[in-house]
C-alpha cells in the first residue's frame, strides 16, 4: 500500500485534503495493527486518533528514506505501546462480547463466529503475555503479513533480530496455547463438526 510522492507532499505542505485521502486510506492499517498490539477494540478510536494526530504533527519531519507505510507502521506502534504501558496495570487482554461480534467473520453461521471470536480471545491473552518487543514481530509479520525484512525497517533493528525475536515469540505462544484447555476445546470443537 503505497502512496504516491506527491499526496505525501501535499501534505506536507498543509494541503488537508491529501491529508484526508492518507487518512481514509490508511485508518484500516493503523486500526488493525493497533487492535493486535493491544488487544483492545474499546480505545482503538483513542488509539487511531492519536496516532493520526501525531502524523499530522510530524509528516513535515518523513524524509522519504523509507516507503512511507513504514514510516507510518513505526508511529502506529510507538502510540500502541503508550497505550500498553499505560493500561499495563490491567490483567490479559479484556474484550466485550459486542468486541468479539465486530471482530467475527461476516457471513459465518453464528456457532463458527462464535469459535472464531473464541479463538482469537485466546491468541489475544497468549499475546498480552509475551514481552511487547517479540508481540510487535508477531503482529507484524504472522498477523499483519509482512516480510522479516521490512519489519526489520519498520523496527530499525537487524533482520536476523526479527527472526530471533519471531522465533521466540512462536515458540512461547504455542507453549502457551498447547497449555491451554480453552484452546483445545475450541479446536476439538471444530474437528467435531
Amino acid at each position: 500500500m503505497n502512496l504516491p510522492d506527491t499526496l505525501v507532499e501535499k501534505a506536507q505542505a498543509g494541503d488537508t485534503e491529501a491529508f484526508r485521502q492518507i487518512y481514509l486510506q490508511y485508518k484500516g492499517m493503523v486500526a488493525h495493527l493497533a487492535y493486535n498490539i493491544t488487544g483492545s477494540q474499546q480505545d482503538l478510536e483513542d488509539i487511531i486518533q492519536e496516532t493520526f494526530l501525531q502524523v499530522h504533527r510530524s509528516i513535515r519531519s518523513f524524509q522519504g528514506e523509507s516507503k512511507f507505510s513504514t514510516w507510518l507502521y513505526r508511529l502506529t506502534i510507538n502510540v500502541a505501546m503508550q497505550y500498553v504501558r499505560q493500561h499495563r496495570k490491567t490483567a490479559g487482554i479484556k474484550q466485550s462480547s459486542d468486541d468479539l461480534k465486530n471482530l467475527s467473520d461476516e457471513g459465518a453461521s453464528p456457532e463458527d463466529s462464535a469459535s472464531t471470536a473464541e479463538k482469537r480471545q485466546i491468541i489475544m491473552n497468549a499475546l498480552s503475555r509475551i514481552s511487547p518487543k517479540k508481540r510487535i514481530v508477531f503482529v507484524l509479520h504472522e498477523i499483519q503479513g509482512i516480510e522479516a525484512k521490512e519489519v526489520a525497517r519498520i523496527l530499525r533493528i537487524p533482520t536476523l533480530t526479527v527472526r530471533t525475536r519471531l522465533f521466540y515469540a512462536r515458540k512461547a505462544i504455542y507453549k502457551m496455547l498447547t497449555e491451554d484447555p480453552a484452546f483445545k476445546e475450541t479446536l476439538n470443537q471444530g474437528e467435531a463438526e
